[in-house]
């Protein structure tokens, strides 16, 4: 079984214990571990959030989600919020640092490793004690405050062969709540497994999400991010960019086997971005929204353009879902340019 961090770091904080009434009690037996299960990864969204896209294992964000991101077990956490929770007590396991060009992390930002194995160990020397508790349905604490506190700090989505990610929305596979049993499980089998983290990222740069960065983190493992993309410049060049691959084409818009279905119910092809410029400015085609009066793009009533109703409705009112399909909505950053192009009349150049 991989160690998750240097164990030799041990947090002080871990002789408060028997003050600390909620992990005193009887300790859960944690049961075998599946690593590649606890290896599985999880990334945070939170519109216009920085740190959208960054990587954590699942156990290790549903901690960051429940107990370390500004709540309880948060050094941001005081008072209240600390709901009896001793002072150094804290489950942060946020990432320390975004490892830059040079494969370091920024000078300023080392301290936060200290910080993550202090935490980290925390955890670990306390993994029976956690799970106990969150067994019982005494921790996290429940009732509406708490609930609000979490609500505000973002949530975390899976990525896999089963469930997407997306920078943009999130996704549509959030990770299960730990008052749910399949929660419980993540929890269990990562704390079983030595609650293994992710303690640095790095973007892309030739890698996939997901992947290893290439370089070592002082404390748990480095994993590529997510890089949420740029909103779209209000011009067709940049806004084909923005419609191509995953976003509209690929199993959709491009008349491909893979996207038989909805090519038949659109009948709309972007593949390509010549063929996608005569498409969206000619008359609609589609089942239900077709016909000589219906436009993808209007330019003279901008409004009425099938396109923006779409990408800025839930229930969009000219038949089928809002785009991107199986998606929440763009935000409001990438719909602004989209419209103000075609309020200047949609030039192609």
């Amino acid at each position: 079984m991989r160690a998750p961090l240097k164990l030799a770091v041990r947090s002080a904080t871990a002789l408060l214990l028997p003050t600390f009434g909620l992990l005193a009690g009887c300790e859960a037996e944690l049961g075998e571990c599946n690593i590649a299960q606890a290896n599985r990864v999880a990334y945070f969204y939170a519109e216009n959030d920085p740190r959208t896209g960054l990587p954590a294992y699942e156990g290790q964000a549903l901690v960051q989600q429940a107990c370390g991101n500004g709540f309880c077990h948060s050094p941001a956490a005081t008072g209240q919020t600390r709901y009896g929770v001793p002072g150094g007590f804290d489950f942060d396991l946020s990432i320390a640092c975004e490892i830059g060009t040079d494969g370091q992390c920024p000078e300023g930002l080392r301290p936060n490793y200290d910080r993550l194995a202090d935490n980290a160990a925390v955890v670990f020397d306390h993994a029976r004690g956690i799970f106990a508790e969150v067994e019982a349905g005494t921790m996290p604490p429940p009732g509406a405050a708490s609930d609000d506190v979490r609500a505000q700090g973002g949530q975390y989505y899976r990525a896999g062969s089963s469930a997407s990610f997306d920078p943009l929305s999130g996704g549509d596979s959030p990770l299960p709540e730990l008052d749910t049993a399949e929660g419980r499980e993540v929890l269990r089998n990562w704390l079983a497994c030595g609650a293994p983290v992710i303690g640095a990222t790095r973007a892309p740069e030739g890698r996939e999400p997901g992947e290893s960065c290439g370089v070592m983190a002082d404390v748990g493992e480095c994993v590529v991010r997510y890089e949420p993309p740029p909103p779209p410049d209000p011009n067709w060049d940049s806004i084909y960019e923005f419609f191509s691959g995953n976003n509209c084409v690929t199993g959709c818009h491009d008349s491909t086997a893979e996207s038989l279905d909805v090519y038949q119910e659109s009948l709309l092809d972007l593949h390509d971005k010549d063929i996608a410029y005569m498409e969206l400015t000619g008359a609609a085609e589609g089942n239900g929204c077709g016909g000589d009066d219906t436009r993808l793009i209007d330019t003279e009533d901008p409004d009425a353009s099938i396109l923006l109703d779409k990408l800025e409705k839930n229930e969009p009112s000219c038949g089928g879902g809002s785009m991107p399909l199986g998606r929440a909505l763009l935000p409001d950053d990438f719909v602004a340019p989209i419209r103000e192009w075609i309020e200047a009349g949609a030039p192609e150049s």
